[in-house]
């Protein structure tokens, strides 16, 4: 069920206790490339609440926010459907499904700020699992594995944030952090939670 009352496709939460949290010891914040996903408005509004300077270069903040979960990436499964064995699944042919397959078909891609892999990996949450993405991250939507799991129409998967981690996108895609936060688009709805 989407949680949101807009019906987003894509969202991420942001923790403003997350963020207070990351910030804090911080002197001069670092609040360029719109805060690194968190949002300028809110990093800079939570900063100057804690007589923080906004005009820094501290960036370790973004580590500390990303290790407590301040951020949660989240896309609605679209569509679930049952694979036969043999089959190619998304483009490129980089993924044959090796015996009949269950997979789910998730709103968020590239051009949301997913991280493109080479060509392909990676995991994402949904029904409390880490399941593994099949296939290429397309730009709107990336297809994932759940064979075995209960999985509907209108389930939330979690791309990062909670039991996958930013640092573990970091690490497969060979980007930084700073730089996939920073990637998140416009389309991505924003919501603050707590």
């Amino acid at each position: 069920m989407n949680p949101l009352p807009n019906h987003s496709l894509r969202w991420v939460e942001i923790s403003r206790s997350g963020i207070a949290a990351a910030l804090g010891g911080s002197s001069a914040v670092d609040i360029q490339s719109d805060a690194y996903g968190f949002g300028t408005e809110l990093v800079s509004r939570i900063a100057l609440e804690a007589g923080q300077s906004v005009d820094g270069t501290e960036r370790d903040w973004v580590y500390r926010a990303h290790a407590a979960n301040a951020q949660r990436l989240c896309a609605l499964v679209i569509n679930v459907k049952e694979i036969p064995a043999g089959e190619e699944v998304s483009y490129g042919g980089h993924f044959r499904t090796e015996r009949p397959t269950t997979l789910s078909l998730v709103a968020a891609g590239f051009a949301d700020g997913v991280p493109r892999l080479d060509p392909t990996g990676g995991v994402v949450e949904i029904a409390g699992e880490r399941c593994p993405i099949a296939g290429r991250i397309a730009m709107d939507q990336l297809i994932v594995d759940v064979t075995g799991l209960t999985v509907s129409v209108g389930d939330v998967a979690t791309i990062w944030g909670g039991a996958i981690s930013i640092d573990e996108w970091s690490q497969w895609s060979g980007r930084g952090v700073h730089d996939i936060g920073s990637t998140l688009a416009p389309r991505v709805t924003r919501v603050e939670v707590e």
